[in-house]
């Protein structure tokens, strides 16, 4: 091993720290010795009852599953006996759930499932007779056969017996554990069979005994052998020799034709199981001993080669640390590598501090990330553009949509705080309400509003009430901090989060009639309903809604309004002159909706319907179009606005303060707003596209200028050049200095770029 000459102090710190590590194990082994010999055994007992009670608590737990899949198959409606006898069809699906429910043990060789009274086994390999599986498969004789049909036909806890050694089974050895279907019931109306070959049961105690030299073996509640594993050739012990030790976690001896063996023992309560372990005593002196010599003999190597060791270990460690402080002198900016630092500990110290800065800004961008990520899903619902309801398993649902119910507050401020607005986004974007309840807010640029979604758990009482406690609450939290004036209006509660458009467009409605409230009001979409249904005798409550709808160019509501207003007029009595000026009404709401969105449409060929349905089918088709339109007109603006931004980024990406929230500022926007139709339109994140403007900046400069690379990165916004020399080569492969040599003075390399 090649060592470099030049050794630091680190080197020869390493050396002596190793030098007296390795000297404290001489002083405390002599020290220890004495109690280790004395404790050995007591350790060689506790490890052999865990390992005795390792392998029953495993056995236990497959014991336990097989329990669960016995209440499984008395669960089962194809199991039962009137599905069973029903058809050889139904036959065929009861084996098909018999073979699932047998792969859910993996220590199960078959099962069977007897129904009292009958002649038939019913197994994963299809159905035969008790007589057949008894005789012809396990080799049953009468005797043995009766039995077992005496069993299974009584009403029995979990019992179990063993099947001999079988010719046509490969001479395996079977233990029948039997379950009552249901389990624990006194009146149960059958049983499960389950067969376990012994040897499953013997590898669960394969590595009981290790390297010693023992006897180890599983017997029931009869002391009837189930399994065994012997090391040695000891012959088995009788029974009540076994029943003399007590179960515990000490060993106990006994003396057997001579020889003193030592035995420890396990009791499963669950099936009565008993594990068995039983050592030849003398095998704890002849571990003594060898503990002995090995401490000695350790004591003795410690002291002649501790020198080497430590000169060797010393060595070992010091190269990883300096081939790690030559791989972080790479990624340091040229001249600042060993300034104030006395090893190469510090050197790789402040190399991990501009990692460590490096990861608290991708911590930041992650954050701004996730604000983004949870206002697109706060909008997608407000607007009924999300109906994807598989990705509400993801985890910002999960962790949004924590609730069974949920409503829409629809909030506006007056004229003269409108400036306040963008605080109150920020203040609303995730908020903790009374009663339990959680809202997420978003602004509705063109609405000049906020929406939030409220959600609430099941335990919480669906009212107004708590609705209108937590909008008490908003308001109070928005005068407290910002002296704030608003007013809120509430759409009705919903079970389903694709019901939360028509809330939101419930909350809408209700906004209208603030003019009457006035501002700090709370109003309820329910009153305003109550209101209208006094006052007048058609729906005005649908009519509101589709004229918010069709402003908002939901089609999907206000399609879905429209045919529940004709279906009234069709299936209520009323007046014809009540029946035109409703027609004339809906046309002229319709008309004026389409003009406040300024979207052009004909309404000369409405006026001129012969029926109802001639009217519905021509609204319903023009509803479709002026929606459609209106929502072009939203995405058209929406893209200017990111093109205006993406204008003034490549005019002032130089700049250090250059940041999502200036940006937003410059169009008038929030920062979570603007930061969602950003990624939207543009494809990156602003943190992507700013850092690509920058990076070709800094490409095109490298090529073009003489000027120091310190320079051209700052001129192009970072502060820290060594972090982007870092960033510059993850990208690249290169660092900067090596981009500028490869290509300098290649104008197909500019084009390129």
């Amino acid at each position: 091993m090649k060592i470099s000459a030049k050794r630091t102090k680190l080197y020869y710190s390493f050396v002596l720290s190793h030098i007296v590590i390795l000297l404290i194990p001489v002083f405390v082994m002599s020290a220890i010795n004495y109690y280790h010999t004395k404790t050995l055994r007591e350790e060689i007992d506790t490890s052999n009852y865990f390992n005795l009670r390792q392998a029953k608590d495993m056995m236990d737990l497959q014991l336990e599953e097989l329990n669960n899949i016995a209440a499984r198959i008395s669960m089962d409606p194809k199991l039962k006996k009137f599905f069973l006898t029903q058809d050889a069809y139904s036959i065929a699906e009861g084996v098909t759930e018999l073979r699932k429910h047998k792969t859910n043990s993996v220590i199960v060789e078959e099962l069977y499932l007897y129904f009292k009274g009958e002649d038939k086994l019913y197994s994963s390999q299809g159905v035969s007779s008790f007589r057949t599986v008894a005789g012809r498969n396990y080799g049953l004789n009468p005797e043995e056969a009766a039995q077992l049909k005496a069993q299974m036909e009584g009403d029995f806890a979990p019992l179990t017996m063993t099947i001999g050694k079988v010719e046509g089974m490969n001479g395996n050895q079977w233990v029948a554990v039997l379950y009552p279907v249901p389990p624990q019931n006194d009146s149960a109306y059958g049983n499960v069979l389950f067969l376990i070959k012994s040897s499953v049961l013997t590898r669960q105690l394969e590595n009981i005994l290790g390297s010693s030299e023992g006897y180890v073996y599983i017997t029931d509640d009869k002391d009837q052998v189930l399994a065994s594993q012997n090391s040695g050739g000891f012959r088995i012990l009788e029974s009540d020799q076994l029943r003399q030790a007590e179960p515990g976690r000490h060993m106990y001896e006994i003396e057997y034709e001579g020889n003193s063996y030592s035995i420890i023992r396990v009791v499963s309560e669950r099936m009565g199981w008993a594990y068995t372990l039983v050592l030849p005593t003398k095998q704890y002196l002849v571990r003594v001993s060898e503990f002995r010599f090995l401490m000695v003999v350790a004591l003795i190597v410690i002291v002649l080669t501790g020198l080497a060791i430590a000169l060797y270990l010393g060595l070992r460690n010091y190269r990883p640390i300096r081939e790690l402080s030559e791989y972080a002198k790479i990624f340091a900016g040229k001249g600042s590598w060993g300034k104030g630092q006395s090893n190469e500990i510090g050197h790789i110290k402040e190399t991990i501090d501009a990692v460590v800065q490096n990861n608290r800004q991708l911590e930041q961008q992650m954050h701004e990330q996730r604000n983004m990520l949870q206002e697109q899903v706060v909008y997608s619902l407000l607007t009924g553009r999300y109906h994807d309801t598989q990705q509400t398993n993801e985890p910002i649902w999960e962790q949004m949509l924590a609730g069974d119910r949920y409503c829409v507050f629809y909030l506006t401020v007056s004229e003269t705080d409108r400036a306040k607005k963008g605080q109150a986004i920020e203040l609303l974007a995730e908020v903790d309400l009374t009663g339990g309840l959680k809202g997420y807010g978003i602004a509705l640029t063109h609405d000049h509003a906020i929406g939030i979604i409220v959600c609430a758990q099941s335990r919480v009482a669906a009212t107004t009430n708590t609705q209108k406690t937590a909008a008490a609450c908003i308001l109070q939290l928005l005068h407290q901090s910002l002296s704030l004036e608003a007013s809120i209006s509430i759409g009705q509660w919903c079970h389903d989060t694709a019901q939360i458009n028509r809330s939101f467009v419930e909350a809408a409605v209700a906004s209208e009639y603030r003019i009457i409230a006035g501002t700090g009001s709370i109003i309820f979409y329910e009153n305003t309903v109550k209101i209208q249904s006094k006052k007048y005798g058609y729906p005005l409550k649908e009519l509101d809604i589709y004229i918010q709808s069709l402003k908002q160019g939901n089609d999907k509501i206000a399609l879905e309004t429209l045919r529940s207003i004709f279906l009234y007029m069709q299936q209520n009595t009323v007046s014809i002159t009540m029946l035109r000026s409703l027609c004339f009404d809906i046309i002229n709401s319709f008309y004026k909706a389409a003009l406040e969105a300024e979207v052009e449409t004909d309404v000369s060929s409405l006026l001129e319907f012969s029926d109802i349905r001639q009217l519905e089918t021509e609204l319903l088709l023009r509803t479709q179009e002026v929606c459609e339109a209106i929502r072009v007109r939203m995405d058209t603006w929406e893209d200017r606005l990111v093109q205006t931004a993406l204008q003034y980024m490549k005019e002032q990406y130089h700049s250090p303060d250059m940041s999502l929230e200036q940006a937003a500022e410059h169009v008038h926007l929030s920062a979570s707003y603007f930061g969602r139709l950003f990624k939207e339109h543009a494809g990156d994140t602003f943190t992507e596209v700013l850092g690509k403007l920058r990076l070709d900046a800094i490409k095109k400069e490298l090529v073009q200028t003489n000027k120091s690379i310190n320079a051209i990165i700052e001129d192009a916004g970072y502060l820290n050049a060594s972090s982007f020399i870092r960033k510059f080569k993850q990208l690249e492969g290169i660092t900067p200095g090596e981009y500028r040599k490869r290509n300098a003075f290649k104008p197909e390399t500019l084009q390129s770029d």
